[in-house]
């Protein structure tokens, strides 16, 4: 089912939370975060959206991957931010004053990590009664560029503890498309925590954004120190990518906790428009379910 459209909103890296009967779905447009607020996943597409964050400092541009997130009653935005297009981007937190999910946001945070250059699509991990912070930012290996994940922990929804380690990088061929590890890094980017039967799961997006080759990958925890890569099991294999007739489908978010006790995967793709030779990006949402241990989106 089709839930935003590249003719009316910016259906890139789409976020649909359900809350206290509602669905809103969250997304950037014209340096602004817009929300749509319904009854009913199937009424997204036609929903009304309205403005709840215009930037009013320095960091006014490329608002990429808003995610929300209900935290102790208190509704956070985690959204990346620069100064201008073309500038490194980084990393925010935002809240609103009547802690009503629908109501006006500001900047409470700036989430600074260790080197601080360039930091996006930041989510939240709850795990073992603890808050973690996974995030994409640049780092070199063996002497190629990665775009790789890190985690580190936190001290509170909107402060980082400090020691971020490397949570992921590409491996697998289906992980490297559209890049060479130089001038255009290897891709791991997007992540989002799900939970199933006492498991914990991080979904993430892999290869280039722009390829026809996008994928959602997934990681479990296995037990441990969930800052410490031996802690995570990674599997080869993608669980969304071209097999499925989308076109590059990637930037997933998810809903488990709806009233139906269906659960839903969130995720852009593209579309080809072959009379122009141009692709367009629509955001999808469709069932998911639980076959041997991995989630399987029924598209």
């Amino acid at each position: 089912m089709k839930i935003l459209d590249y003719r009316t909103a910016n259906a890139r890296d789409p976020y649909v939370l359900f809350n206290e009967g509602k669905y809103y779905t969250l997304f950037s447009l014209d340096n602004k975060l817009w929300l749509k607020v319904t009854d009913k996943l199937e009424d997204i597409l036609e929903a009304e959206m309205h403005v709840i964050f215009t930037p009013e400092d320095e960091f006014c541009e490329c608002l990429w991957a808003p995610e929300l997130h209900i935290i102790d009653g208190v509704p956070y935005i985690y959204v990346t931010m620069a100064k201008e297009f073309g500038q490194p981007q980084h990393m925010f937190v935002l809240t609103t004053a009547s802690k009503k999910i629908d109501d006006t946001y500001k900047v409470i945070s700036y989430l600074k990590h260790e080197n601080d250059l360039w930091a996006i699509d930041g989510t939240v991990l709850k795990l073992n009664d603890k808050l973690y912070y996974i995030y994409s930012a640049f780092g070199s290996f063996d002497g190629e560029m990665y775009q790789a994940l890190y985690i580190d922990e936190m001290i509170n929804p909107y402060t980082l503890k400090g020691g971020v380690k490397l949570f992921t990088k590409s491996q697998f061929d289906w992980e490297l498309n559209g890049c060479n590890g130089k001038n255009r890094p290897y891709v791991t980017e997007g992540p989002y925590a799900i939970y199933h039967e006492g498991k914990t799961f991080i979904v993430y997006s892999a290869s280039g954004c722009w390829t026809d080759y996008y994928c959602l990958g997934i990681m479990e925890y296995i037990g441990g120190d969930p800052l410490s890569m031996d802690s995570w099991k990674k599997y080869s294999h993608p669980i969304l990518d071209g097999a499925s007739g989308f076109v590059g489908p990637g930037h997933a978010s998810f809903i488990q906790n709806d009233p139906s006790g269906v659960e839903y995967c969130a995720f852009h793709a593209y579309e080809k428009d072959s009379s122009r030779g141009e692709k367009y990006v629509l955001a999808h949402i469709y069932p998911m379910i639980w076959e041997n241990g991995l989630p399987k989106i029924k598209y």
